[in-house]
């Protein structure tokens, strides 16, 4: 872990590590909405929530406390079913610092760069944070989480996912996007 001073109190309090969690994060300079992406509707939140539980019914040290908060639970349709979902909270930063090379670049280059200031500003870097997110195949997952990003108006998302996680494996395998391939999988 980076952050050496607050691993250093966890063990001194006795707490031991049981996972790796990874920030995963999804980028699109031109999100399309899909035309199978909607936002979910009262009547299907109980559907929709035993998906979620089947999804996760294996992983421990999980909530589900903010799914459809803001009206902001999307699932993606087939054939009139409903064959995934995910959460969407918007979210604003501002970075004040960003250590290295890379966050020179980011501060003072991206935000004067076309198409790539669309993507990250670091004095309003806007994005969604996920959660929630199944799917009954991983085809899904990038046509879903595009049309949230362009239903919303946002260019980027981040999903944290355990690295032993099927869900994590299974989205390492997707394209991402450019943001992605920037990311150092920041692990806490």
């Amino acid at each position: 872990l980076e952050n050496e001073r607050s691993l250093q109190l966890c063990d001194r309090m006795g707490f031991k590590s049981i996972s790796n969690l990874k920030t995963l994060i999804f980028s699109r300079f031109f999100p399309k909405v899909s035309s199978t992406v909607f936002r979910i509707k009262e009547h299907e939140k109980r559907e929709v929530l035993t998906h979620i539980r089947n999804f996760y019914s294996t992983y421990s040290c999980t909530s589900f406390e903010n799914i459809f908060k803001n009206d902001a639970y999307f699932v993606l349709k087939k054939e009139g079913r409903i064959v995934a979902g995910v959460q969407a909270h918007k979210v604003n930063w501002v970075m004040e610092e960003i250590p290295d090379f890379i966050g020179k670049v980011i501060k003072y280059i991206v935000p004067h760069t076309p198409l790539l200031n669309r993507l990250i500003n670091p004095k309003h870097y806007h994005f969604l944070a996920f959660e929630g997110l199944f799917f009954e195949n991983e085809i899904y997952t990038e046509e879903l989480l595009e049309s949230v990003c362009a239903e919303l108006n946002v260019y980027s998302g981040i999903i944290w996912a355990d690295e032993k996680s099927h869900l994590y494996l299974i989205l390492k395998k997707c394209s991402l996007g450019f943001l992605n391939k920037l990311n150092d999988d920041v692990s806490a």
